[in-house]
């Protein structure tokens, strides 16, 4: 029976010492490997579009020409002398900002209702639903605005009826339509990250609270606020930078005095063939949002895990 049995050849003891090389190999670059996969990924999908996008941003823009490769300070001179662009700048900022408020305002509420409540049939249910919302893109839950605060919409039929006005309004579009939108548009993040840093926190720290003599809002102001600070700054700087960058739900609620600085880059790269005023004014936006975070680190103590939400509060 020896016919049967598999005897060692030189192919095969040189594939077995290859695979064994291979697996040693492997086992010594295990974490180069690891850690180099996301680093690539970072490097090709990041830091190179970012590189690009900065060097773009100084290319001259010759009449008739997307750009050409070059050096000039003229884009970023032309964001800060044109009072139009500098304007639109200060206008995004402070719309974002709004965004980022009113979300903290209604979503805190939803957050610690959530979080507190007994029934976890109930509170699946209840994010099930808040998480939904976001399925559906941002152009249909625009088109939804502008049919519901339209002169024959959902909300003047309603004044109407209940005489509360006696014309129906024009809301859409306008600085109100643009505002309701952008906050119902980005409250579902703003509601899932406080549920998360709300959730995180210890119970039995507001138990404490209420045998000490507090009552529900005094526990409610001096112990769950404080310790859900982390979940609070990350839920107000994830809506911020979200509403910096909205490009349809201004385009589509807002008046073209109220287009946001996205509408204008969009404008400029695709109607104007400015690419590089374009990549300036990106530019511009980036360091608006790295120099609230740097504020967000200073002011408020926060380090990386703190404004990325982790942690939960416990630490206070």
């Amino acid at each position: 029976m020896a016919g049967e049995t598999e005897t060692e050849t030189p192919y095969t003891r040189d594939r077995s010492e290859s695979s064994g090389r291979l697996r040693g190999w492997l086992n010594d670059r295990s974490e180069s490997i690891v850690l180099g996969y996301p680093l690539a990924m970072l490097a090709l999908f990041f830091a190179v579009p970012l590189f690009l996008l900065i060097a773009t941003s100084f290319y001259p823009k010759p009449s008739g020409e997307y750009y050409q490769v070059g050096f000039t300070l003229e884009h970023y001179r032309r964001l800060f002398t044109v009072p139009l662009y500098f304007r639109r700048l200060g206008f995004t900022v402070a719309l974002s900002m709004a965004t980022a408020f009113g979300c903290l305002a209604i979503g805190y509420p939803v957050a610690y209702t959530l979080a507190r409540m007994d029934s976890r049939l109930r509170r699946r249910v209840y994010i099930t639903t808040i998480v939904s919302t976001m399925w559906l893109t941002y152009i249909i839950r625009s088109y939804a605005w502008t049919v519901i605060l339209s002169k024959n919409g959902v909300l003047n039929e309603f004044l109407l009826t209940i005489g509360a006005i006696d014309t129906a309004l024009s809301l859409t579009p306008g600085i109100w339509a643009l505002a309701i939108g952008m906050t119902y548009v980005f409250l579902p993040f703003a509601i899932l990250t406080l549920y998360s840093s709300i959730n995180n926190i210890d119970p039995e720290l507001e138990e404490a609270s209420k045998n000490l003599g507090a009552d529900r809002f005094q526990t409610f102001r001096n112990v769950t606020v404080p310790l859900s600070k982390n979940g609070i700054y990350s839920a107000w700087m994830l809506v911020f930078i979200l509403a910096l960058g909205a490009y349809i739900v201004p385009r589509l609620l807002g008046k073209p005095a109220q287009w946001t600085l996205p509408v204008i880059i969009g404008n400029q790269s695709l109607n104007n063939l400015n690419v590089p005023f374009g990549a300036a004014l990106s530019i511009a936006m980036m360091v608006v949002v790295i120099v609230i975070l740097v504020a967000g680190y200073e002011l408020l103590g926060l380090g990386s895990e703190e404004m990325a939400g982790a942690g939960g509060g416990t630490d206070g």
